[in-house]
């Protein structure tokens, strides 16, 4: 999302100029695209911008036993998942018991951050675990039912530059907007004023907005993008984390 599209699609018609008739700086369109980010990705907790988990950063999980016969199927703690680079069951101190073949990652739900381990043919897949009869490298004799942390994974997670859908382009837009809607609707006839009038040589005129202490100049607009908003964030929201259930 550039300044360009903030201005030309969500800010159409609007004056986006000081009392001295100058155009706002670019630093406050970028400041409220950066701020629009950070919140949209805390409301749908997803990555929008492009983050490796790697080295030192690498993402931790445990071994449980009942997951690893079923093909060691775990989420991710960040989605949606570009690339899994690295899937390594690692001991504290650092003995990797195995780095599993990257083809074996299988990857079919990005959004919602889940990878799975599945073998392929080859020596390694001839393993078992214990005495489940899983097709998995051996781990500690299939008596462990648990393990913290055993698990390594080195992946990066977002979307690409350029490829965010056009949904999320959509919220983050309308969420930056209202911020600049604000600052405009303050300025609209000069900082906080409400109603101006002018009076020369027995002619007046009076021009009077809809700011006020409680209330935008633009808050018509502003009011539509947040009832907007309120429908597409749950949407989005469900899209990378499905719908929750609970058992009674």
């Amino acid at each position: 999302v550039s300044v360009d599209h903030i201005r030309t699609n969500y800010l159409f018609g609007i004056d986006l100029t000081n009392d001295a008739g100058e155009p706002y700086p670019d630093s406050i369109f970028e400041t409220a695209i950066k701020q629009a980010t950070d919140r949209l990705e805390r409301e749908l907790d997803i990555d929008i911008q492009k983050r490796s988990h790697t080295g030192d950063d690498a993402e931790k999980h445990d071994y449980n036993l009942e997951d690893y016969r079923e093909y060691a199927s775990f989420f991710l703690d960040h989605r949606p998942i570009i690339e899994v680079k690295k899937v390594k069951a690692l001991y504290p101190t650092s003995t990797t018991i195995i780095d599993f073949p990257k083809d074996w990652i299988n990857l079919n739900q990005k959004e919602a951050g889940k990878i799975e381990i599945v073998p392929h043919s080859g020596s390694l897949s001839e393993f078992v675990l214990g005495r489940s009869g899983s097709y998995l490298p051996l781990l500690r004799g299939g008596y462990t039912r648990h393990f913290p942390g055993l698990f390594h994974v080195e992946y990066t997670s977002g979307f690409e530059p350029g490829t965010q859908p056009e949904d999320i382009k959509h919220a983050l837009s309308m969420l930056a907007a209202i911020q600049v809607l604000h600052i405009a609707g303050d300025l609209l006839i000069g900082a906080g004023i409400a109603s101006k009038s002018i009076s020369v040589d027995g002619l007046s005129q009076s021009i009077q907005t809809t700011s006020s202490a409680t209330n935008s100049g633009y808050g018509a607009r502003v009011g539509n993008y947040q009832k907007e908003l309120k429908t597409q964030i749950p949407m989005l929201r469900r899209w990378y984390h499905g719908v929750a259930f609970t058992v009674a």
